[in-house]
């Protein structure tokens, strides 16, 4: 609500006296200066204008928040509620924005801040917690529970720990050391919320329920405190003098208490749920061996849920399985003084989704294997990251017998001066999966150094942050205090300019927000695979000949290039001044041409080639030098994948790359079935839009538009469609150049289907059919006829040799126009309709991403 300086509470009495008897209720009145009366209210507001992130008080002072007014008159009245500042010098409020909590009505004991409810601090209490729980016991949201010494769940007994209760262990070691246990056949049901988190830390931690980030402790202080044990039934591999036993005593507990017991024969064992939780500053040493960890969990059942887990500076492990089936997903751990994650005891389940940051003098993983001759398994690690930091020890140490998988996991951080062993053991002597790792290294390491014994074909090296494999970090959002100090930010830098040239031999990734510059021809060659991310931008340089620029997919390699209609892939030239997020250039007109190269994909799909000889299989690609032998394409596998080209636009390209001057926008050498190419736009290029020379690759949804030659051109008995194109303004050449085999292969036909051709002023043919093509025609619109334009040469050689299917085809030409001769012998398969009355041809509707479109060249022609 609005209040009003005090000031001028006589002016506003009268203000809406004369309003009740007059039409106008400032007739009569006089205004302060500085202010207005409005005409229809009467109310008298300020005309003063207020900065950004300002509020204007009544008494025309314009302020951030009430501490910017000295002295503060205001100075020990309530806060305000959000959204809200305080008013001067009545000290009311007034609101600042929308309150975002309007209409949100908060659980007792909880308040509404910021449009989320937490506990109200007005309501927190305080609850000493010491010994053994005997019966089922709550502990309730927006409370505080101090753990005074080692607290046990027993056997049958549940303890319910609701959203935002915050537990607390005093300090102590050995057996005072406090620590929540959750005994064999305890049940632990802690589930709290992404909103609101259960948080297990120190009573030297001032934190409060509704709080995520300590206001006091810092991320790296351990050792405060013990920790969080769960044990349980299942099976694990342990052993004595006398052979395999099926239980133990958990580390850390003395032999003397008999609910440190864990082990036995039940898989399916169900200890309780641990959701959003967050262990801190624990890892006192409680016991023999120091082996109190954030969260053990020992012999632990599948039946348990463990999800979104954080543990912070803990001085020995964060998560240490004994055995056990139990899974874990969403697990972040953070400055651990020891192993971030360990296994013992042939633990038998699968932690996905994690996060390793900076170990404090151990390792990474801490893998270790059965300790008796019972063995199950494997457990494997799936997707993952691990940010090593300063103080690791090993990135993975593996020990023998150990039978663990760790997959899709990204591996970065490391300090320059590292001087440990990355590895010890790769692999154990098990046989879990272990495959797909990514690896940032600073310059002077080398992965010889670093991955010892892990095989080249597990490793892939990116730039920075830059993995398309690893953790979710997403999941960790919000609720952990990784989150809140900013741990867990490792996002990709974006806009940096990389050059590329020569050759790209092993899989490589070209990232969404930068640029790539093409030096020269830049190649993929057999057996690697290059992705590039939605929006990236590709740029070649200027030259011709052998120094031309292009970007070549050798026969046997691949190329990823996974735009999306919101971020495209453009190629284009180092002359065009787009940037990464723009559609449209912003310095190079439409029809400017031949300033690069252009995309050309080999694969090893059929062809029709010969030589003096007679077929060949293989041949040359035009425009790449015969002393190249990435240039070859063809063979027998019609189903060959040479990858994805989705959302992608190639522009101002065709410069002179070799002999024969062949090089296209898109350029298709034998490319098979198995590739997949749609939404495509190729814009003023200097020779043909596409071109496909044999192969059998299905395209659609394309976009050709000012090309200096053909359109779309066909060679080599191509045995595919084309489906939903447009052909916009050929430049001297023709919509269509048809060709057919130019060996014995025929194969085909090849089918052209709903299309739309804009002629233009300039266009050759409408479609040249060369004698001996298979290529078939139909539902195709032709319009934007030039008046002046020949029709004896609209149609060469209608129809060519083969057996495509050709008909439905519609037009519209100017008043007065010969249609019929336009067409010829294929004037049968030709109706005239008025424009835009034609009921054939491309649904341009899928087309909004293109220049062409944003440009507004196909909306000016009625597209």
């Amino acid at each position: 609500m609005t209040k009003f300086n005090v000031l001028f509470g006589m002016l506003f009495c009268g203000v809406l006296f004369l309003a009740s008897c007059s039409s106008n209720p400032c007739e009569d009145v006089t205004v302060p200066p500085g202010f207005s009366c409005d005409e229809d209210t009467g109310r008298i507001t300020c005309n003063t204008v207020c900065g950004s992130g300002e509020v204007l008080l009544s008494n025309c002072t314009c302020a951030v928040d009430a501490s910017t007014i000295v002295p503060d008159p205001c100075a020990g009245t309530p806060a305000c509620p959000a959204g809200q500042v305080k008013i001067y010098p009545t000290c009311e409020c007034q609101d600042l924005m929308d309150d975002p909590c309007e209409g949100v009505t908060c659980p007792e004991g909880f308040l509404c801040d910021n449009g989320a409810c937490i506990p109200d601090p007005s309501q927190t209490q305080e609850f000493q917690v010491s010994g053994e729980i005997t019966s089922d016991m709550v502990w309730t949201s927006g409370d505080i529970y101090i753990l005074n010494d080692r607290v046990t769940v027993v056997d049958g007994v549940t303890l319910t720990i609701e959203p935002g209760v915050v537990v607390k262990g005093q300090a102590g070691t050995g057996a005072n050391a406090s620590a929540l246990l959750v005994a064999r056949g305890g049940i632990l049901l802690a589930e709290g919320t992404a909103s609101a988190p259960i948080i297990f830390t120190s009573v030297a931690d001032q934190l409060q329920p509704g709080q995520i980030a300590s206001p006091n402790l810092d991320s790296d202080v351990n050792g405060l405190w013990g920790g969080l044990i769960v044990l349980g039934r299942a099976p694990i591999s342990a052993s004595n003098d006398a052979g395999d036993v099926t239980e133990v005593q958990i580390e850390g507990i003395p032999t003397s208490d008999a609910n440190g017991l864990y082990g036995g024969n039940d898989p399916t064992d169900n200890s309780g749920v641990l959701r959003y939780i967050s262990i801190r500053h624990g890892g006192t040493n409680i016991g023999e061996g120091n082996e109190i960890n954030g969260l053990t969990l020992g012999g632990v059942g599948s039946g348990t849920v463990i999800e979104n887990v954080e543990v912070l500076a803990n001085q020995d492990d964060g998560v240490e399985w004994f055995g056990g089936t139990v899974s874990a997903s969403n697990v972040l751990v953070w400055n651990c003084g020891d192993d971030g994650l360990d296994t013992d005891q042939a633990w038998n389940g699968t932690c996905t989704n994690f996060a390793v940051i900076t170990p404090q003098g151990g390792s990474a993983f801490e893998l270790d294997g059965p300790e008796g001759t019972f063995s199950q398994g494997p457990n494997s690690f799936i997707g993952g990251t691990v940010f090593a930091g300063s103080n690791i020890d090993h990135l993975v140490d593996w020990d023998s017998g150990t039978n663990t998988g760790i997959q899709d996991v990204y591996f970065f951080g490391i300090d320059p001066g590292y001087g440990g062993l990355g590895i010890e053991s790769f692999g154990g002597d098990g046989t879990g999966t272990t495959a797909n790792w990514q690896y940032t290294l600073p310059d002077g390491l080398t992965a010889a150094e670093i991955f010892p014994g892990v095989p080249a074909d597990i490793l892939t090296v990116v730039p920075t942050a830059r993995n398309t494999i690893g953790a979710d970090l997403a999941a960790f959002a919000g609720w952990t205090a990784a989150s809140a100090a900013g741990a867990i930010t490792f996002e990709p830098a974006a806009g940096e300019t990389v050059n590329k040239s020569g050759n790209i031999s092993s899989d490589e990734i070209w990232f969404s927000g930068n640029t790539y510059v093409l030096e020269d021809r830049v190649t993929v060659t057999s057996g690697a695979k290059l992705t590039i991310q939605s929006g990236v931008v590709v740029k070649g340089v200027p030259g011709t000949g052998a120094s031309a620029s292009a970007l070549l997919i050798a026969r046997g390699a691949q190329i990823m290039a996974m735009g999306t209609a919101d971020a495209p892939i453009i190629f284009t030239s180092t002359a065009d001044d787009i940037e990464p997020g723009q559609i449209s250039s912003p310095n190079l007109a439409a029809d400017v041409n031949g300033l690069w190269g252009g995309v050309i994909v080999l694969g090893s799909a059929p062809i029709s080639a010969s030589n003096d000889a007679g077929d060949v299989t293989e041949v040359q690609i035009e425009g790449i030098p015969t002393s190249d032998p990435n240039g070859l394409y063809g063979g027998n596998d019609p189903m060959d994948n040479s990858g994805v080209l989705n959302y992608i636009s190639i522009r101002h390209g065709g410069t002179n790359i070799g002999e024969g001057n062949e090089i296209n926008g898109l350029t298709l050498g034998g490319v098979g079935s198995g590739t997949d190419i749609n939404h495509v736009e190729v814009v003023a290029n200097q020779d043909d839009g596409i071109e496909w020379f044999g192969g059998t690759v299905d395209v659609s949804n394309v976009v050709v538009w000012n090309s200096h030659d053909d359109g779309l051109d066909t060679d080599q008995a191509w045995n595919g469609t084309c489906d939903n194109w447009v052909v916009v303004t050929p430049i001297g050449g023709s919509a269509m150049e048809l060709d057919g085999p130019e060996g014995t292969l025929t194969q085909g036909p090849n089918n052209f289907t709903n299309g739309t051709i804009y002629a233009g002023a300039q266009i050759d043919h409408l479609i040249d059919w060369d004698s001996g093509t298979n290529t078939g025609v139909s539902m195709t619109y032709f319009f934007g006829i030039d008046s002046a334009y020949d029709p004896a040469v609209g149609i060469e050689s209608f129809g060519g040799d083969g057996t495509g299917t050709t008909g439905a085809w519609e037009y519209t030409v100017p008043a007065g126009y010969d249609g019929a001769a336009l067409f010829g012998a294929a004037g049968t398969e030709a109706t005239a309709v008025g424009m835009n009355m034609n009921t054939v041809g491309a649904n341009t509707s899928v087309f909004g991403w293109t220049w062409a479109n944003q440009s507004g060249a196909l909306g000016s022609i009625g597209l």
